[in-house]
Order: C-alpha cells, then structure tokens, then sequence
C-alpha cells in the first residue's frame, strides 16, 4: 500500500505552498491595514485641547491628579532606580 511521489504530486504541492504562502501574506498585509487604520481614526477622534474647568473630566494639573489620585502625589521626584538581580548584572 506504498505510495510513490510522482511528479504529479510534487506539481500539487508546489501550487497548493505557493497559494497558502501568497493567502497568508495578503491576508496579513489587510489584517495589518485595518489595524493601524483603526488606530489612526481612534487617534483622530481624541480631542486634542480638553475644556478649562471642565465639570465632568478633572484637570490634568499636577496638583488637581495628586488630589484625585494620592499615589501621583510625588509625581515630581525622580524614579528610583530599577532593582537588579544578581542575574542581571
């Protein structure tokens, strides 16, 4: 019940590569279009200068986040160091 790979087969296989590898690479580019175009109208849509005093959204001020958020309250020192492991040395 042996099969032999005849000529026929190798031509099949080739076309049958050739189009799933072409497939992939066309369905990735689309794929990879829409995507940043998505971001790009998602971008767009952001206002870019947010209303003074405005009453539903906070001021994004310093002082106003740190009274909203407590942990942004020493937003103006500097970040420690990162912590080194003895791996990453």
């Amino acid at each position: 019940m042996g099969t032999s790979l005849t000529p026929d087969f190798w031509r099949l296989f080739a076309v049958l590569l050739a189009v799933s590898a072409t497939l992939t690479f066309v369905l990735s580019t689309v794929l990879d279009a829409l995507y940043v175009r998505r971001l790009r109208r998602r971008q767009d849509r952001r206002p870019t200068s947010p209303a003074e005093g405005s009453a539903d959204r906070p001021s994004d001020t310093p002082a106003d986040a740190a009274r909203h958020h407590p942990s942004m309250a020493h937003r103006g020192r500097t970040p420690h160091p990162p912590r080194r492991t003895p791996a990453h040395r």
